[in-house]
Order: structure tokens, then C-alpha cells, then sequence
């Protein structure tokens, strides 16, 4: 698995321009934005899409018909896909947490500044990216680019139809969706410690069952 690493973080190496348009937009968001919350999300997400791009680099001009003749068990190229999407997700999410977290308590203009609501804004959208990363991942070794980014684009929009229908339903029957929606955040600043320990599991568990699916994929497909 390490030399899968070192030749995806050399395929990485090579996207220096967007990494330097990643840290001009994100310096840009961080002197101009007053949350800084998108900041982290965004950055996070590049960084997600980037390593998931690998896969792609992985398939160009038939590279996986040479790639999988060398000694290493297709299990291990999904391990290797996760550990790099997530991890590096997890470094840059840290990285930028910290970054914006120190920027926007610093800033002249902001005169009190919320940690635990800062900390759970940045928390919550890391774990909505790592969902992403757990049904992109899947996707994206089964259909390859541009269909697994298709299939992502259904699900997505299902999903925001099945939220724009749930509201409607909540609004007939009386339930104001945006005052549930408030009593929801109040109890996660109130039970911060055991939502975060919920989320983590959650994810945990989410990501393990997107990899098991991963490695069913990658060792039934033929190239």
C-alpha cells in the first residue's frame, strides 16, 4: 500500500496550480467573509475531490490493466483510496479549522467570538463531506468519472426533493421545519460531547460499510 500512497501523492504533486488557487481563494474568503465556516468547507472539499480524482488518473489510457498485474491484492488499492481521501481530508479540514478559527478570533471587526458554535459548524461539515467521500468513493471505482459524478448529481438532487417534500409534508401538519431544525442545534450545544461521540460512530461505521461495498467492486471488475 505505500507505494500506492507515494504514487498518488506524486499525481497530487502535479496539481500545484490548484493548490495555489485553492490558498488565494480561501486567504481571499478569510479577510472578506465574516463566517468563516464556508472557508473550511470549501477547502476541505477541494482537497476531497482532488484525491479523488486519483482514480480517474488511475484509469487514463487503460493504466489499471497495468496497474493491477503488480503484486498487491485489490482490496488493498480501496484501503489505499480511502485512507488517502479521508485522511487527507482530515489534515486539511484540521489545518483550515485552525487557520480560520485563529483568523476570525483575532479580527478587529469581530468583537465576540462563539467557539462551540465555530467548533460545531466546522464539525458538522466535515462530516457531511466524509458522507460525500463514503457514497462518492463507491461510485466513482464502479463507474469511473464522469458517470460515478452522475450518479452523485441524482442522488444529491433526490435527496434535496425528498427534504423540499418532508418540509411540505411538516408544514400541513403544522410543524414549522426551521423552528425543529433550531431545537435540533440547541440540543447538539447542550449534548455536545455525545452527539460529537454519535457522529463519529456513525461516520465510522458509514465509511467501513462504503469500503466493504468498495472492495466487493474493485474485486469483481474486470479490466
Amino acid at each position: 500500500m505505500k507505494g500506492l500512497l507515494v504514487k498518488d501523492l506524486l499525481l497530487l504533486k502535479n496539481q500545484k496550480r490548484i493548490l495555489i488557487l485553492l490558498l488565494l481563494v480561501s486567504v481571499l474568503f478569510l479577510y472578506s467573509a465574516e463566517n468563516a465556516g464556508f472557508m473550511i468547507t470549501y477547502c476541505t472539499f477541494i482537497a476531497s475531490m482532488l484525491c479523488v480524482s486519483t482514480i480517474s488518473y488511475d484509469e487514463y489510457h487503460h493504466g489499471n490493466q497495468f496497474l493491477f498485474t503488480l503484486p498487491f491484492l485489490r482490496k488493498v488499492y480501496a484501503r489505499e483510496k480511502y485512507l488517502l481521501c479521508i485522511g487527507s481530508s482530515c489534515v486539511v479540514w484540521f489545518l483550515a479549522t485552525l487557520i480560520s478559527g485563529a483568523v476570525t478570533f483575532l479580527r478587529p471587526s469581530v468583537h465576540t467570538f462563539d467557539f462551540s458554535n465555530f467548533l460545531l459548524s466546522s464539525g458538522v461539515s466535515f462530516i457531511l463531506l466524509v458522507f460525500f467521500l463514503a457514497l462518492l468513493l463507491p461510485l466513482q471505482i464502479r463507474f469511473g468519472n464522469e458517470k460515478g459524478r452522475l450518479f452523485v448529481t441524482i442522488f444529491m438532487g433526490a435527496g434535496v426533493g425528498i427534504c423540499i417534500s418532508l418540509e411540505s409534508i411538516l408544514r400541513e401538519a403544522g410543524i414549522h421545519a426551521g423552528d425543529t431544525l433550531f431545537e435540533v442545534l440547541g440540543f447538539l450545544q447542550i449534548h455536545t460531547e455525545t452527539a460529537a461521540v454519535i457522529a463519529l460512530v456513525l461516520t465510522a461505521l458509514c465509511c467501513f460499510i462504503s469500503y466493504l461495498i468498495s472492495v466487493k467492486i474493485i474485486e469483481k471488475k474486470e479490466f
